[in-house]
């Protein structure tokens, strides 16, 4: 990526301990997060909360889909009816990518 002619404005990772690793990596390289470059993080661990810059995440709501998939199983194992069940992932903004402008 950095031996790109133009850099892009930001980049998605798939899981946050990628994301951690593209911080050092992009700082290594001169780079400011984010006026350089923003980034995008997937899991919303902890360890978001302890780089620096914060890591912007999407939180795939894992626990709450963890409940529900047992819950389900259960009630697949009694013989109940099952529906199907959405639960929609949330960003969780923080200092790795650029504010939008009003």
């Amino acid at each position: 990526m950095f031996e790109l002619k133009k850099i892009p404005d930001g980049i998605f990772v798939f899981n946050d301990l990628i994301g951690v690793a593209f911080i050092s990596k992009i700082k290594e390289n001169g780079l400011k997060i984010p006026q350089d470059i923003s980034i995008i993080s997937c899991d919303n661990s902890e360890i978001c909360l302890y780089t620096e810059p914060k890591l912007t995440s999407i939180d795939t709501k894992i626990k709450e889909r963890a409940e529900k998939a047992i819950e389900n199983f259960i009630k697949m194992t009694k013989g109940e009816k099952v529906k199907d069940i959405l639960i929609e992932p949330e960003i969780i903004i923080r200092e790795t990518t650029k504010k939008e402008a009003k």
